[in-house]
């Protein structure tokens, strides 16, 4: 998946998610949570901004503060599901 390094593209393939095709119907939330409860001390925000970005067709960077506000409010209230 472009713009995601080859951790993130290692972490992902441990849960299953190996396209993007994969990533969507995960979604960028669910994809971050569950990766997080596997890699507490690895996993960063970074990656979730890399994961919406990856979904979105733009680089992590391009990720605006008002996007983060809204994917860290999104996890807060994360249970399970895919949430985008």
């Amino acid at each position: 998946m472009p713009g995601l390094g080859p951790q993130s593209r290692k972490w992902l393939k441990d849960i299953g998610i190996t396209t993007r095709k994969d990533l969507e119907k995960t979604g960028a939330v669910d994809a971050y949570a569950r990766l997080k409860h596997l890699y507490p001390d690895r996993v960063s925000l970074n990656l979730l901004w890399g994961l919406y970005a990856a979904l979105n067709g733009m680089e992590a960077k391009a990720v605006t503060p008002d996007i983060k506000h809204h994917l860290q409010t999104l996890l807060a209230g994360h249970t399970t599901g895919t949430t985008r």
